[in-house]
């Protein structure tokens, strides 16, 4: 009983360690290309444009996610995969003399594989925001006539 009192605690502090480490910040940060200023446009007129635009993009998103929602939404996928593990290990522990080992190793190997889901859904997620972002960034500014190199528009 012991042992697993204390496989528990330590189930409990790998959950809520790698939760952690799967939180990256919460949305895109700014633009991930480069645009140029317009003909004829001051750098000051080119700073609005920026100001305005990166305001736009991230409104196009729906604002900034909450760092709180994020790390959340990661906990309950490894506590997911932690419950998962657990069961199909003591599923497979049946009349086992070791049961309760079996579902210790099920609750560990769940818990590597939920934080393992939660940073792979989180960097997806992040991902396609960003690319959200970009578009939303380089309609804004075409809009405000300034220059969008070649290479972006591919």
């Amino acid at each position: 009983m012991k042992k697993t009192a204390i496989f528990a605690v330590w189930t409990l502090v790998t959950i809520l360690t790698l939760s952690g480490c799967a939180v990256a910040p919460t949305g895109p940060q700014g633009p991930s290309m480069t645009v140029l200023p317009g003909k004829d446009k001051t750098f000051a007129d080119f700073k609005a444009d920026d100001q305005q635009c990166r305001q736009f993009a991230n409104d196009s998103l729906g604002g900034q996610k909450s760092a709180a929602g994020e790390a959340a939404k990661a906990l309950g996928i490894t506590a997911v995969g932690a419950a998962f593990g657990a069961a199909i290990g003591g599923a497979l522990g049946g009349t086992n003399p070791h049961h309760a080992i079996n579902a210790q190793t099920g609750t560990g190997v769940g818990v590597a594989g939920g934080a393992a889901t939660a940073i792979n859904t989180h960097n997806a997620d992040a991902n396609n925001d960003q690319v959200r972002y970009d578009h939303a960034y380089v309609e804004c500014m075409y809009a405000n006539h300034n220059r969008i190199p070649q290479s972006v528009m591919r």
